[in-house]
């Protein structure tokens, strides 16, 4: 009896235990927790660089206002490589807002674009897209994009001129997760010497198909990201994604 007693007892403790939220600082390896949600992530060791808890005024007609938190994160090699770095957003709680007013989705020049899953009440999307000069220029405003920045900086991380970004966005009922991973395509080999703006960068939408490697990338980070997004909505509804770990780096070997 007092054998049961004791699993009883401990069955009840284990119930209502939470996971602390990684925080700045930390080195994250497999997952994420923000609030009373488990994010998986790429092998290595992940650095929680900044992170913001805010308030959002969410739907048209609505005044109804959600706690949410975003966390950075960057991985780097040995020598301070910059390799990728990954967004996650969400929800703290549930709210009662039933429709979201998000313009993320409503870009069109990306390399890749899908809203097969959006609703008008309930915007969904997976965008692909280049970023140039990442990082690289003049200190931010905001004291998240400061933090992030000044980061770089003091740990002297290498940082490429180009990266490749994932970002997917859902909405679901009151809640919601904003997530965007960018890569170093310098780390599988494909060096842009020429540092271009956006429009007439390689990388960009309508020059991309003059370079089969950086097609053939982009190809693996649409095939990476089926992985990240099938987790990332498991999250979304069960608090905990599907797979202890997501897949290596697009173009990396497990």
């Amino acid at each position: 009896m007092l054998v049961k007693t004791l699993l009883f007892g401990l069955t009840i403790a284990l119930s209502g235990f939470a996971f602390a939220d990684s925080k700045v600082g930390d080195e994250v390896t497999g997952q994420l927790q923000i609030g009373e949600r488990t994010f998986a992530l790429p092998p290595g060791k992940w650095a929680v660089v900044a992170e913001a808890e805010t308030g959002l005024s969410t739907a048209i007609g609505n005044s109804v206002s959600t706690q949410n938190k975003r966390q950075y994160l960057v991985l780097k090699d040995t020598e301070g490589k910059f390799l990728a770095a990954a967004l996650i957003g969400t929800t703290l709680a549930s709210s009662a807002v039933q429709i979201w007013n998000d313009t993320t989705c409503d870009r069109n020049d990306t390399l890749f674009k899908d809203t097969s899953e959006a609703t008008i009440r309930m915007p969904t999307c997976h965008l692909i897209n280049h970023t140039v000069n990442f990082w690289g220029g003049n200190k931010p405003q905001n004291d998240f994009d400061k933090a992030i920045w000044q980061w770089y900086r003091d740990n002297k991380v290498v940082l490429p001129y180009n990266v490749v970004g994932s970002t997917y966005v859902r909405f679901f009922s009151g809640d919601f997760v904003r997530t965007t991973f960018w890569f170093n395509p310098e780390a599988v080999g494909l060096v842009d010497k020429d540092k271009k703006v956006w429009a007439e960068s390689p990388w960009h939408k309508d020059n991309i198909k003059s370079s089969p490697d950086m097609q053939s990338f982009i190809d693996q980070v649409k095939l990476w990201s089926q992985a990240m997004i099938k987790n990332v909505k498991a999250t979304l509804v069960n608090g905990k994604p599907i797979d202890a770990t997501l897949p290596s780096l697009p173009g990396v070997k497990s």
